[in-house]
């Protein structure tokens, strides 16, 4: 539904709902390629009698989607501070071309992420499969490798991204309030602050 409106909706193709509908193909690809094998492997108690290709394929694309989603929440965040701390910048044709390319870096990342491990390098899923039909992913560097670069690095970035937004908007709220009462006009935490604050927090949520 949302890669349909935004397609079909001229005013909502903006660069953050671009973000958004590549961040919902990602989830769309983990719903119609990955999650049918979870149930499997769930049903089945954790044992896999599919060809090995397929359990290759399931890893490959788990990898790639997963990765694809987590490091689409990580742009949506950055463009928020793009959006919070350089507004006139935010609506140029250049930061919408920084976003196209933006999009297309994280795809051919997580696809990069995840081919290893369709191209040997997960050696010992052969054996798991073989002796207790177990399918998943068994080379420890990858895995710690990928969860620093895939999850750890990308949940840090994020913190640090919305906490310089939430600064940013109480400083910027601060200024408002000392302004206001340089001009005799004290605002205290009523009303007027309230739609102060809405109007600061819809220019970062994108309305």
């Amino acid at each position: 539904m949302v890669i349909a409106a935004v397609w079909t909706t001229r005013s909502l193709q903006t660069p953050t709902n671009h973000l958004l509908v590549s961040l919902a193909v990602a989830d769309l690809i983990v719903g119609a390629f990955v999650m049918p094998f979870s149930i499997y492997l769930s049903v089945n108690g954790l044992h896999w009698h599919l060809p090995q290709f397929i359990c290759h394929f399931y890893c490959v694309v788990d990898v790639a989607a997963s990765t694809a989603s987590i490091v689409h929440l990580v742009l949506i965040s950055i463009d928020r501070l793009v959006a919070a701390t350089k507004p006139a910048e935010y609506k140029t044709p250049k930061h919408r071309k920084r976003v196209h390319l933006s999009i297309a870096i994280t795809w051919i990342f997580s696809i990069c992420m995840a081919l290893p491990l369709g191209t040997g390098f997960n050696t010992r899923t052969r054996h798991f499969l073989l002796t207790e039909h177990h399918c998943g992913i068994y080379n420890p560097i990858y895995m710690l490798s990928s969860s620093i670069f895939a999850f750890y690095l990308p949940c840090l970035i994020m913190l640090i991204t919305y906490g310089y937004i939430f600064y940013t908007l109480r400083k910027r709220l601060r200024a408002i309030q000392l302004q206001e009462m340089a001009g005799g006009q004290f605002l205290g935490f009523g009303a007027d602050v309230g739609n102060i604050t809405t109007a600061a927090m819809q220019s970062v949520i994108g309305e």
